[in-house]
């Protein structure tokens, strides 16, 4: 994987949990006190010890910490300056997240050697959606629905999402039911 994920790890760790946990981390990792290059290609080897041992001395399991990862990667990102890129693939939820491969093949032209997952939009109604989820990486489900969550924050939000079928073989996609309401606003809260 690229640094630019390895840096999204640093950076949730060091600013939610601090420093200090970032470093025992490394420690008990084996891995070394040194900058992640967001261009350069890291070995996935790398990623997986950091989710695990992060995930470890956090205190939480792997499948949660994932998820948070993955909602933090959506402001980790436009933080990290592919905020214009990301503005161009949608103005809603549902459209943002039907367009996620034109964002991943925009991203392609700069991370030549990205290898990206594919996804495949399929309503159901105004406020709900089928998606499909391929990678060549197994085991990266939690991190699509904290990123779907993220993305639902930014669009004002308020995501579920329940995984329907987990794939039994490489070649296979996983499938999300994903459900996403507006977030309650003054004027359609009920009045207690």
């Amino acid at each position: 994987m690229y640094g630019l994920v390895n840096s999204c790890i640093r950076s949730l760790v060091s600013n939610r949990y601090g420093e200090d946990k970032w470093q025992l981390i490394l420690k008990k990792a084996g891995l070394p006190d040194e900058p992640y290059f967001n261009m350069l290609q890291y070995s996935d080897t790398i990623t997986l010890k950091l989710l695990e041992h992060s995930a470890q001395a956090i205190g939480v399991t792997n499948t949660t910490f994932m998820e948070e990862v993955g909602y933090y990667w959506t402001t980790f990102t436009m933080d990290a300056g592919y905020g214009c890129i990301m503005a161009l693939t949608g103005k809603t939820f549902d459209e943002f997240v039907k367009n996620l491969d034109g964002l991943h093949a925009r991203v392609a032209l700069i991370y030549p050697e990205l290898s990206p997952p594919s996804f495949s939009y399929d309503p159901i109604d105004d406020c709900s959606f089928r998606l499909s989820y391929f990678s060549k990486r197994n085991g990266l489900q939690p991190f699509v629905v904290g990123l779907l969550k993220g993305l639902g924050a930014k669009f004002s939000r308020t995501v579920d999402v329940t995984l329907l079928q987990k794939r039994t073989i490489p070649e296979a996609s996983d499938i999300f039911f994903v459900k996403h309401q507006a977030y309650p606003t003054p004027e359609n809260k009920m009045a207690v």
